[in-house]
């Protein structure tokens, strides 16, 4: 499951994902984050790019960094995450 907070126009956040664990190793984290992406790129107008951030664990920075996404580092806690997604890209 995903649940993705945004403004429709220029942001989203990534607020909760997660895959039960019959699911893991399965590919299902990533048909999971393309069908978000997806989803983003539908709810945007032609030519637009918007952002998508999310606090990653520690364990998923690598499946993230996978994804296109850029760490924003943290000293206490899992990275923040960031990639810009366009309409036409």
């Amino acid at each position: 499951m995903a649940r993705l907070i945004g403004d429709g126009g220029m942001s989203f956040y990534l607020k909760d994902f997660a895959v039960i664990p019959g699911y893991q190793g399965k590919g299902a984290r990533t048909l999971l984050m393309d069908a978000v992406e997806v989803f983003i790129r539908g709810a945007i107008a032609p030519g637009w790019t918007v952002s998508l951030e999310l606090i990653s664990t520690m364990e998923a920075v690598p499946f993230y960094l996978g994804k296109g996404f850029e760490e924003r580092p943290c000293g206490w806690d899992g990275p923040g995450m960031f990639k810009m997604i366009g309409k036409d890209n």
